[in-house]
């Protein structure tokens, strides 16, 4: 205990002559004297030179932060005052033209661009425009795109910055900012703002218990409101003082909306929700035509029939997978010899599968038994899903080629089976339970060949666990629990209160048990009524190691029709 207790006061007597010594030579005592608060935005102006060698005093920038460091500081090599930066409109070249697809979205933020060119037409009939408007969808849509291509329109400056940018070390800064970036905007208006990532500034705020523990409902923090909530009541602030006639409009894009406080949203904020999804076949058509005229393709390939084929087989997949589809066949075909040939329609397979599993893991093949296991698992899988026509999912390639993406969401490492969704919004119970089914087949199939399950199967397993706790949980698919819906918390906090009871939660586990016992136990009979497909098609990929869809097509094939094939009947009314 007594070396404990010299120890920190050794410790303390340090770093009182360390704050000295900092104070004396970066003059900080000066930003206390004068009243200015840390968290404050004006600019430090640098004391006057006591000798005609000291280097002259820099200008300031009016109505901007000071980017400079102070002169000497603390001995430290963290700087505090180093986040603080000039705030800037931005450039931006990007034009409508350049955004592919997106009718509906770009229609709805036309009538931004109008009212900034024009805001007499809209003030002469009394209306006013929202004065935000929240841009939600999936990563890589093309969101801070169409922003940026509004700015550019309507030729008004365009501030942009990231939620992340505004929280600090410092308590006060991140409301600081976000005063000095809308105080800048106003003095340049019209102008867009622009908040990319708005969930990492705008969370939803959370009550802690005198414990410590989040989720208790009407608690008290006890130890003040945190720099991120401080920074959250600062942008309320501003956008509750913001009046549209000025020509000030925020934007704000998240893939997150279900963490955002629900404040954000009221009517007199983010009250325009614009919804940008993963594009259709048609606006993948649109994009793949714009990408591909960038690139230099071979003369053997027909354009319009490429982009039709792609088109078809990348459903699920946002602008910016596509744009990397392109660009990463063009790298496979820069590693050919005869790249002066130009870009392959084989150099988009290769691409495609790099990207939906990974590349080829060739320096570090499989093992004979892990071969097996590997053609077992995806022979089991494609067949159930050729079986289950209802599932929407087809097989359009099988390989046991190992891929570097292990456990990741579209590859287990040791091969994949690609299936092509059908494009649709809706699914009754039946078909969800054929979904499982397939998520499946791979496991049923080590147990029909084998009479054993291994680990390869652990993610499919998982997947059908959270498809069958969602029809139970949330979709109220089950007679037990009944026409019941109860969300997840999306934040993931284990103790948040839950709106149910403990019988309630004990129910809901053994329905979904039950679930996938089912799905599991018919995907094993399905199996065993095919088992000569299955053992066929198992054969062809051990010797092959990856099939095509004509390919798979044959093998899959037989006399019978598919009302004939177990599971495979019309699918059933909502239950």
């Amino acid at each position: 205990m007594a070396l404990v207790a010299t120890t920190l006061v050794l410790s303390a007597i340090v770093l009182t002559a360390y704050i000295y010594w900092g104070v004396k030579r970066g003059k900080i005592s000066q930003i206390f004297s004068s009243g200015q608060s840390l968290g404050e935005t004006r600019p430090y102006t640098k004391p006057e030179p006591k000798t005609p060698q000291s280097s002259p005093k820099k200008p300031t920038i009016d109505g901007k932060l000071e980017s400079d460091r102070y002169s000497g500081g603390l001995p430290f090599s963290w700087d505090p005052f180093s986040g603080f930066q000039s705030i800037r409109p931005v450039t931006t070249n990007v034009k409508f033209k350049d955004v592919a697809g997106l009718h509906a979205s770009k229609q709805e933020v036309m009538e931004f661009v109008s009212y900034l060119k024009d805001p007499k037409k809209y003030q002469a009939l009394g209306a006013k425009l929202p004065k935000g408007a929240l841009l939600l969808g999936p990563p890589g849509t093309g969101k801070t795109l169409l922003v940026k291509a509004l700015a550019n329109e309507a030729d008004v400056p365009f501030f942009s910055m990231a939620g992340s940018e505004f929280v600090e070390v410092i308590g006060g800064l991140g409301a600081s900012r976000i005063r000095q970036l809308f105080r800048t905007a106003r003095a340049k208006s019209p102008a867009i703002i622009f908040i990319d990532e708005l969930d990492s500034l705008g969370r939803r705020r959370t009550a802690v218990d005198s414990g410590g523990r989040r989720g208790s409902p009407g608690g008290s923090s006890g130890g003040g409101v945190s720099e991120m909530e401080q920074t959250l009541n600062q942008l309320l602030v501003e956008m509750d003082g913001m009046d549209t006639a000025e020509g000030t409009i925020v934007f704000a894009a998240t893939n997150r909306a279900d963490l955002l406080d629900k404040a954000l949203l009221r009517a007199g904020r983010f009250d325009r929700h614009i919804f940008i999804d993963l594009p259709n076949l048609a606006e993948r058509k649109e994009l793949l035509a714009m990408y591909l005229a960038k690139y230099r393709l071979s003369p053997t390939i027909l354009q319009g029939e490429l982009i039709q084929h792609l088109a078809t087989w990348t459903p699920g997949m946002s602008g910016a997978d596509i744009a990397r589809l392109c660009n990463e066949a063009a790298l496979v075909a820069a590693r050919r010899d005869n790249f002066l040939e130009g870009v392959l329609r084989d150099d988009f397979e290769v691409a495609f599968e790099r990207i939906l599993a990974g590349a080829a893991k060739r320096s570090n093949p499989l093992s004979l038994p892990e071969r097996r296991v590997a053609a077992v698992q995806e022979a089991g899988r494609a067949l159930v899903a050729w079986l289950l026509p209802r599932t929407g999912l087809l097989p359009v390639k099988v390989s046991i080629v190992p891929r570097t993406m292990a456990g990741l969401e579209r590859s287990d490492g040791l091969g994949f089976t690609h299936l092509v969704p059908e494009e649709r919004q809706l699914f009754n119970s039946e078909e969800l339970k054929d979904r499982m089914a397939v998520m499946l087949g791979g496991r049923a199939a080590e147990q029909v060949i084998f009479n054993a399950v291994s680990d390869a199967s652990q993610r499919y397993l998982h997947k059908a666990n959270e498809l069958a706790f969602k029809q139970v949980r949330e979709w109220g698919m089950s007679r037990a629990v009944g026409n019941l819906s109860f969300e997840n918390d999306p934040s993931g906090n284990e103790f948040t209160m839950k709106p149910y009871s403990q019988r309630t939660q004990l129910l809901i586990e053994l329905e979904a048990q039950q679930l996938v016992t089912s799905a599991f136990t018919r995907c094993v009979e399905l199996l065993k009524a095919n088992k000569d497909k299955l053992q066929r098609l198992i054969d062809a990929l051990l010797q092959k190691e990856v099939l095509n869809y004509d390919e798979l097509v044959k093998l899959c094939q037989d006399q019978s029709s598919s009302n004939d094939v177990p599971g495979s009947t019309d699918a059933t009314p909502l239950s």
